[in-house]
């Protein structure tokens, strides 16, 4: 038990005094009241200086320690109603109260104390913080309830900083912490620092090497865009910039077949190249190469209906289906067995020789050097048997029956007289009358398939019927003048030192004029 104040009524107004000291001179009557407390004693209201009334705002001050001495009843009862006077001085002012020695530390009257510290035992929220049992969590998990939550059930994982805050929007690990800490589950987030999108498992980790649909999530949960992705189970795919996968398409040398899966040990067919692609193991393009009866050109397109060049065979010529063409002419070459282009090689075909050039395998015509024996080739390419002329050469040249050109002294049995030759097997005897067989030669050549027997056009320009044809032929050959003899024609060209006899097919030679 303490007193807390006593109050001093002085006329008409009130005034406390901590009873250390007495106003001089006051005419009142005191009053003194006793409240019973426990706890503290407050210190009395500051009072102005003139003493005339108190301050109408009250201060606080510090707690004392409370008097717990035991009350003597008895002296409480003798000193009921008893009034103490004010000490006064030798000029009979009250006495001035004794400063208490607090060693020298000025005290602002009316200055709020410290409040002292409550203890707590809080477990929750407290801002961005939580608490257990008044520990704030630090640097660890948590799986509480939302901060705004309306109910205990539904709880979520949070991740507290050093300082004990709850993480947002940032990695921590393999989980993702959203704008409201709470950490991501089952959904899709976007990262701005990697400025791309991961999903999040149900568990809170990031999803890697696996599909959510048309997207993919790489090795470190990124999701794929503009770029090839390797997934463990399908392999290699490309995926546009949204994240999307290309499908029936090329990427470069490679091709992205429907669904996304890159084409690998496969034909496919392109239909906006209308051609058929052998792809390798590694997922390119087959190019320069074979495969079976099919070629691949350096673009990787199948050959077909056409020619194609190969490094290491040389050229080829395929069908429209593109298998290979073999043992046939393809124009003035020709395709021998398995498709190989003949070059340089003689070349047997319905009873003929023809000779393929070295360097483009074209047939060969006119002069032909094979290995230093010269030939001439007929224009459909045969070897020429016999004599002929040459117009830029001006010049009469003679081949034996295997084709080659003779020089020197040569017997013409065939025809019954001998020339000489030059060094390069030009003749250089009189051949006037080879000159006339060579115009009676070409005039029939100028004229091949347009002989009739239409004894309707026998008397036409070209002389269609068989004996026209021949007495024009003669003429034109400078053989005889344009008269008409009786009697055969063996006798009419005997005399002029020609001989007509009969032969067989094994005896006829180039110049040969048949009646």
């Amino acid at each position: 038990m303490s007193y807390k104040r006593k109050l001093l009524t002085i006329g008409s107004t009130v005034m406390l005094t901590t009873g250390l000291v007495t106003l001089s001179q006051l005419d009142a009557q005191i009053v003194e009241a006793r409240e019973e407390v426990e706890g503290t004693q407050t210190m009395p209201t500051a009072i102005k200086d003139n003493h005339s009334k108190v301050t109408s705002e009250e201060e606080k001050a510090p707690q004392t320690t409370p008097d717990t001495t035991e009350k003597d009843d008895s002296v409480e009862k003798e000193n009921k109603g008893d009034v103490t006077k004010p000490t006064t001085d030798k000029d009979g002012e009250p006495e001035k109260p004794v400063t208490p020695d607090n060693g020298g530390e000025v005290v602002d009257p009316t200055s709020d104390p410290e409040k002292p510290v409550t203890p707590t035992n809080k477990t929750g929220w407290d801002g961005d913080s939580y608490y257990i049992d008044g520990e704030k969590v630090i640097s660890k998990w948590l799986e509480v309830t939302a901060k705004d939550a309306k109910d205990d059930e539904t709880t979520y994982w949070y991740y507290f900083d050093e300082n004990g805050l709850r993480v947002t929007n940032k990695w921590q690990g393999a989980y993702y912490l959203k704008d409201n800490g709470q950490m991501a589950s089952n959904e899709w987030i976007f990262d701005k620092d990697y400025d791309n999108w991961f999903f999040i498992n149900e568990d809170g980790t990031y999803a890697r090497y696996t599909w959510k649909g048309s997207y993919y999530l790489k090795q470190w949960g990124e999701m794929a865009k503009q770029e090839w992705a390797y997934s463990p189970t399908t392999g290699w795919h490309y995926f546009n910039p949204d994240g999307t996968y290309v499908q029936n398409k090329w990427v470069g040398a490679y091709y992205i077949k429907q669904w996304g899966y890159m084409a690998s040990n496969e034909w496919i067919f392109d239909k906006d190249y209308d051609n058929w692609f052998f792809i390798k193991e590694d997922g390119s393009y087959a190019r320069y190469t074979w495969k079976g009866s099919y070629f691949l050109t350096k673009w990787g397109e199948m050959a077909k209906d056409g020619w194609a060049w190969s490094p290491e065979t040389g050229w080829h010529y395929f069908n429209e289906d593109g298998t290979y063409v073999q043992n046939r002419w393809v124009g003035a070459y020709y395709i021998k067995q398995w498709g190989y282009m003949a070059q340089n090689e003689w070349i047997w075909d319905n009873n003929e020789w023809y000779y393929m050039t070295p360097k483009t395998g074209l047939m060969a015509t006119g002069w032909t050097d094979v290995n230093g024996d010269i030939y001439y080739m007929n224009a459909n390419g045969t070897i020429h048997h016999g004599l002929v002329y040459d117009d830029e050469r001006a010049g009469w040249y003679y081949f034996d029956q295997k084709g080659l050109l003779k020089t020197g002294t040569i017997d013409l049995k065939d025809i019954g007289i001998t020339v000489k030759t030059d060094k390069e097997g030009k003749i250089s005897s009189d051949v006037d009358y080879l000159k006339k067989i060579n115009r009676t030669i070409g005039w029939f050549k100028d004229r091949e398939g347009k002989v009739t027997y239409s004894m309707a056009k026998r008397n036409g320009p070209d002389s269609y019927d068989c004996s026209s044809s021949l007495y024009n032929a003669l003429w034109n050959g400078d053989f005889k003048t344009r008269i008409t003899y009786a009697g055969t024609t063996e006798n009419l060209y005997k005399e002029k030192g020609y001989l007509f006899k009969e032969i067989d097919a094994r005896d006829i030679r180039r110049g040969d004029v048949f009646i």
